[in-house]
């Protein structure tokens, strides 16, 4: 009994001092944790800050009409902090401003999947998106114009109005005249290179009869000039004789020029394809 009442003190003091140090222990805890808590609650902060400013300035894009640059912006702003805000932005923008289906669709369906949506307009959204959907699977389904027999489908992409015009003809004339000239003086320049060298097989060479190898090589190689310069001359000639042609042709036949137009049928039937050309001058 005695040995109890003397050993009591000392564990009573034993457990103060281990209840002390738990509590020192505790405090210096908290002191270090309060630091990191801070400087969470400090990049939130900063977060948000970030994300006001980039959908302030996605906001004036958007009312300067450069919407790519606000749902650049906005996605910027996704990026710091994922609000579901953002993605409705974006999707309003693709569908309502640049009539873009697709992505106007994905971003509505992130939308409504974000875990900060409102329910209000997470209503509106389905909706809107339904009719989106629904434009879509019509659009891929739709027929090609007009109705042929036989089961086929005749489509019909008409073209009207003339396509050789008279400033057309002109300038496909000025092109094809400056590029015959050209033609015709590269074939003249290896008329030329053929000439000279030639002249230098000659100087090396005692007739028709040639022993020097650098004269044969001459002699070969102006007649492949020769006959490259013939080839581009003649085809400069004609070029630029017809590029003439397209040219006057406008001030001396202006009624080919008048009253002519194209029309291109595509006819689909379950016998084949084929394409009706019909033309009127």
């Amino acid at each position: 009994m005695d040995t109890q009442i003397r050993r009591l003190p000392r564990i009573i003091s034993q457990q103060r001092s281990i209840l002390t140090w738990l509590g020192i222990v505790s405090v210096v805890g908290l002191l270090i944790n309060i630091p990191c808590q801070l400087s969470a609650a400090e990049t939130a902060a900063g977060d948000v800050k970030k994300v006001e400013q980039l959908s302030e300035k996605a906001m004036a894009k958007y009312q300067a009409k450069d919407y790519a640059g606000a749902i650049a912006l906005y996605l910027e702003a996704y990026q710091v902090q994922p609000a579901g805000a953002l993605l409705f932005n974006i999707a309003t923008i693709y569908d309502k401003k640049l009539n873009q289906r697709d992505p106007a669709i994905e971003f509505y369906r992130r939308y409504i999947s974000a875990s900060d949506s409102d329910p209000e307009l997470v209503r509106k959204t389905v909706e809107r998106l339904k009719v989106l959907e629904d434009a879509k699977i019509a659009a891929a389904a739709a027929p090609v114009e007009g109705q042929g027999g036989s089961g086929g489908v005749v489509g019909t992409a008409r073209a009207q109005g003339p396509f050789f015009t008279k400033e057309r003809t002109r300038n496909m004339g000025i092109v094809t005249t400056v590029i015959g000239v050209g033609a015709t003086g590269l074939g003249l320049y290896f008329g030329y290179q053929a000439k000279t060298k030639n002249d230098d097989a000659k100087k090396l060479c005692e007739g028709k009869i040639c022993y020097d190898t650098r004269g044969v090589k001459l002699s070969k190689d102006a007649k492949d000039k020769a006959m490259l310069s013939t080839i581009v001359t003649s085809v400069g000639l004609a070029a630029t004789a017809g590029g003439i042609v397209m040219i006057l042709l406008p001030s001396l036949s202006p009624k080919l020029f008048v009253n002519d137009s194209v029309s291109v049928t595509p006819v689909v039937t379950d016998k084949g394809a084929s394409v009706l050309l019909n033309a009127s001058f």
